[in-house]
């Protein structure tokens, strides 16, 4: 759900490295509000960076709209396809 709305229209946006690490923050304490604290020896914490990136196994925000980004330029430059 965070990704849908975190890179709403990304592919007009000009990405600096400022902009990637402000997302990066961004969608780790959505995923730290949304996954919960952790309980350890009956003492209750949040969860740390590490933890969160196990929890979308290295799926990082900004790796996702380059990606995204790229498939858009490659389409542009290559054109719809035609399939008849």
């Amino acid at each position: 759900m965070i990704r849908p709305v975190g890179t709403y229209s990304s592919e007009t946006w000009t990405l600096t490295a400022k902009d990637g690490k402000n997302l990066r923050i961004f969608e780790r304490q959505i995923l730290r509000k949304t996954s919960g604290p952790v309980n350890t020896d009956d003492i209750w914490r949040i969860r740390n960076n590490m933890e969160i990136d196990k929890l979308v196994e290295g799926a990082d925000i900004v790796r996702f709209i380059k990606a995204k980004n790229q498939m858009v330029g490659a389409y542009s430059k290559n054109g719809p396809s035609k399939t008849n």
